[in-house]
């Protein structure tokens, strides 16, 4: 699997967290990039131009993989 896939088109940021539950899930954005924080894991994604402007809207886990939309 992909560890990351930007979908600008639906507005959607995939990340691969297999083993982690939503509750175990921290998000932050600031300015053109989202923090992600699942356990010890750390990972900043920076956003397309298309995306960097948008708030996020929601979150949900689906096959392992976290989808932020914004």
């Amino acid at each position: 699997p992909k560890p990351i896939e930007i979908d600008i088109h639906n507005r959607q940021v995939r990340l691969f967290l297999p083993g982690f539950d939503k509750k175990q899930v921290k998000l932050t954005q600031y300015g053109p990039e989202v923090t992600v924080e699942a356990g010890d894991q750390r990972r900043n994604i920076p956003l397309p131009p298309a995306l960097s402007g948008r708030p996020v809207a929601g979150a949900k886990f689906q096959n392992n993989y976290l989808i932020i939309s914004f």
